[in-house]
């Protein structure tokens, strides 16, 4: 058993540096949402897993059982909704190679209510 303990804390730091990797590797928001929504899902778990197997009651394990549940439910549905706010801001593919943030300021673009001012003008 210590030895399966052992993977799982192995298969975390694995996803864990991968995730890392793809946030620094990848150009565009989907798929840096993509490595962060699987890579970062798959090492909370695993460090959840490893836990369950260090765990000494079933109560222990069914709590974690529990926040097992919640990370994959919560992972989802997050980066769907950074990715349906990011489709909806229309934010470019490649944008993070310049700074988008300054450009939506300059521009004028109100965050949080989807308004954009051009010349003066608020167009909803």
């Amino acid at each position: 058993m210590q030895y399966l303990s052992i993977a799982f804390l192995i298969a975390s730091t694995y996803f864990f540096v991968a995730t890392a990797a793809g946030m620094f590797r990848f150009q565009n928001v989907y798929a840096r949402l993509h490595s962060a929504g699987k890579s970062l899902t798959g090492g909370a778990v695993s460090i959840v897993i490893f836990a369950m197997l260090q765990a000494d009651s079933g109560a222990d394990i069914a709590r974690l059982a529990v926040t097992t549940v919640f990370l994959l439910a919560t992972s989802t549905l997050g980066t769907h909704a950074i990715a349906r706010a990011s489709h909806q801001a229309s934010i470019d593919l490649h944008s993070l190679e310049d700074d988008e943030y300054a450009r939506a300021i300059e521009a004028g673009f109100v965050v949080g209510e989807r308004t954009r001012k051009h010349d003066g003008e608020r167009h909803v």
